[in-house]
């Protein structure tokens, strides 16, 4: 399996009522909750390159081997150390993985028959995207990674949400 480079950041816009915000932080990970834990490790482990850095019975914690700092941790949501409110699935999360070539992992995740959202597109400012879904109705943002950081920090964020 091919595996483009992914070296930056995850990056998570929060929407508030006044506007998109954008966060960036290279200690900051999604923690995805699910009732597929299994199929939820290995969709990224199998797809975007993630290994496996700590594992416990109903967690894991995931970093991308080219950069440490890219982690992503998934959790059973019946897992007892969780408040009942929060036992329920992570949906609509939206993750960044900007990748060198778009079009080359495009083709590789329809081969691998992954749910894609839309073909490769541009964005109002530049940056060519398309997005697929995780198991759990999650949705990953595969951009170019030649304008990823620039960007998300740049007007047209609205744009960029709304595409």
């Amino acid at each position: 399996m091919m595996h483009n480079k992914i070296t930056d950041t995850l990056s998570l816009y929060i929407i508030l009522d006044n506007g998109v915000y954008f966060m960036q932080h290279k200690y900051y990970h999604p923690l995805i909750c699910t009732d597929k834990y299994s199929k939820t490790v290995a969709f990224y482990e199998d797809h975007f390159g993630f290994v496996v850095a700590q594992e416990h019975q109903d967690y894991v914690m995931m970093c991308h081997p080219e950069n440490t700092d890219l982690k992503i941790a998934v959790i059973d949501m019946h897992a007892k150390c969780l408040p009942r409110e929060a036992q329920q699935k992570t949906t609509g999360l939206i993750v960044n993985f900007p990748v060198d070539n778009v079009r080359g992992k495009y083709q590789e995740y329809y081969w691998e028959g992954l749910d894609i959202l839309n073909d490769p597109r541009k964005i109002n400012y530049g940056n060519l995207f398309f997005m697929v879904r995780d198991p759990n109705g999650n949705y990953i943002n595969v951009l170019e990674k030649k304008h990823a950081d620039e960007s998300a920090c740049c007007s047209g964020v609205e744009d960029y949400v709304s595409a």
